[in-house]
């Protein structure tokens, strides 16, 4: 019997979890507090809610660029199968950090096209990349701290706690916590 219970508690806390009522805001103020990267503060204006702040990634722009990188060849080709062999290899993607103020004005580069060589009868190999634009700022993600309950089983209901917080007790025993079948959100 305890197995069980434990087991449905270890289920209940991942759901919860995995369901969680979450937001983010831009900036890690509160009435003119400034806090730092990886510090918590309860919400005011959503009070069963706790925040952190983070650094995250604000990605701005993505490009595609022609670099410079030599194919290598190891298979001698006839000339035929090479007219039909495509000339465009693709390098690994790649992130570049700017400043907030590079990116209101940030473009892309005109992407460069395969050449077409007359001598050989064929497009001169091209390598190409997509490159993210990023910039870092400081976020608030803030997340429920209590859980609602829906579609209660008949034999139990549900009785608040404090204002951010309610469990679901049985009918019968308004003592005992009722672990009949239900659906929340955090």
């Amino acid at each position: 019997m305890t197995n069980g219970l434990t087991i449905t508690a270890c289920i209940v806390c991942l759901i919860v979890c995995v369901t969680a009522d979450c937001f983010r805001e831009i900036g890690c103020s509160r009435k003119g507090k400034e806090f730092e990267i990886g510090k918590r503060w309860r919400s005011r204006e959503h009070q069963c809610h706790s925040c952190k702040c983070v650094e995250a990634k604000k990605y701005v722009l993505e490009c595609q660029v022609a670099i410079e990188k030599k194919i290598k060849d190891s298979v001698k080709k006839s000339k035929l199968s090479a007219h039909f062999d495509t000339s465009i290899q693709y390098a690994e993607d790649e992130d570049v950090k700017i400043t907030e103020k590079e990116a209101k004005d940030k473009k892309c580069p005109p992407t460069k096209a395969p050449t077409y060589n007359w001598a050989t009868g064929t497009f001169d190999p091209i390598t190409y990349k997509t490159v993210y634009y990023y910039y870092k700022r400081k976020e608030s993600r803030c997340c429920s701290r209590s859980v609602h309950f829906t579609n209660i089983h008949p034999s139990c209901k549900v009785v608040k706690v404090n204002k951010c917080r309610s469990k679901v007790v049985k009918k019968s025993n308004p003592n005992e916590r009722c672990f009949m079948s239900m659906s929340f959100k955090g």
